[in-house]
């Protein structure tokens, strides 16, 4: 049981700032915001959302809450995360994205049951201190210009946001976290995607969106495993044939780019069900795409367009 005169001091905060008890707000993860006010319930408490609070600092009562298993400081005023975050033992989610935070507290490796951490959305440039069980990590829109080498002491890395940073190119140590199921790297400034990309056997989510990427390798077709790929709004003008070996592929997105035309083996992809090619300059298709054309699957294509 928490002390008392810790959840007085708590409720005290949350009331001073005007953090309401609960709003339903089903747009999160964790559609309940605020702080109860009851004892028995923060006592209990399990999940935490303070999103979009103008919180700009936080209370060491806060740690006490040692049930917690999600916590969410989003959209707030956050410079510094206060020392005691380690009490959270059993905290499995923790969301700091959109503050202004610049590092994290060394407590935050002691966390050993987290899984999910963001920290979207702030000022990173590096970072030290971090659980080497997380399985999704969220370090876009910060400022890294490099890989943090902590992110290769973790065992089992399973989704990584990473795109919106100051990266020159694509880092090839991102090719060295075999683990990785799905990597987005969104917002982007390279115009190549590495031969080294062939080392992340289990992807089965690629996003590359909105970035300058003009060549995709052949080697593509050995991540066997991919299921959703997603390069809009780059300046791809040829899609690989090779791209037709990835038999599990689901979801193809490929809007605004600079393709003239499509490869004729990607009616080889029977489980494709989605193919977006909007805004792009295509003249024509080869006439073993038009089937999927008809049936809705290649999407975006004019009426009018010529099959050879």
């Amino acid at each position: 049981m928490i002390e008392n005169k810790v959840l007085d001091s708590l409720i005290t905060w949350a009331s001073q700032r005007n953090i309401p008890e609960s709003i339903k707000r089903f747009s999160y993860t964790f559609s309940e915001l605020g702080l109860p006010r009851d004892k028995s319930k923060l006592n209990s408490l399990q999940a935490l959302n303070l999103a979009e609070m103008e919180i700009s600092e936080l209370p060491d009562e806060l740690f006490e809450l040692k049930n917690l298993k999600y916590l969410g400081l989003s959209n707030n005023n956050l410079t510094k995360l206060p020392n005691g975050i380690e009490k959270l033992s059993n905290l499995e989610y923790l969301d700091l994205g959109d503050n202004s935070l610049t590092e994290l507290p060394e407590g935050i490796i002691e966390l050993k049951k987290l899984k999910i951490l963001s920290i979207s959305g702030n000022n990173f440039s590096h970072i030290e201190n971090i659980n080497a069980k997380l399985q999704n990590l969220d370090i876009s829109n910060n400022n890294f210009t490099k890989v943090p080498s902590c992110l290769f002491d973790i065992k089992n890395l399973k989704t990584l946001y990473i795109g919106e940073n100051g990266f020159d190119g694509f880092p090839l140590e991102v090719t060295q976290i075999e683990t990785l199921v799905e990597l987005d790297f969104n917002y982007h400034n390279f115009v190549e995607l590495p031969q080294e990309i062939c080392n992340l056997k289990n992807l089965k989510v690629l996003h590359l969106g909105n970035g300058k990427l003009k060549i995709i390798p052949k080697e593509i077709s050995e991540l066997v495993k991919l299921e959703d790929i997603n390069i809009e709004y780059n300046e791809l003008e040829l899609l690989p044939k090779e791209i037709s070996m990835l038999q599990r592929l689901k979801y193809l997105f490929l809007p605004g780019n600079r393709l003239e035309t499509l490869p004729k083996e990607l009616n080889k992809l029977k489980k494709l069900s989605e193919c977006y090619v909007e805004d792009n300059p295509i003249k024509f298709l080869p006439k073993e795409c038009q089937e999927m054309v008809e049936d809705d699957i290649i999407i975006g294509i004019q009426k009018e367009i010529n099959y050879i």
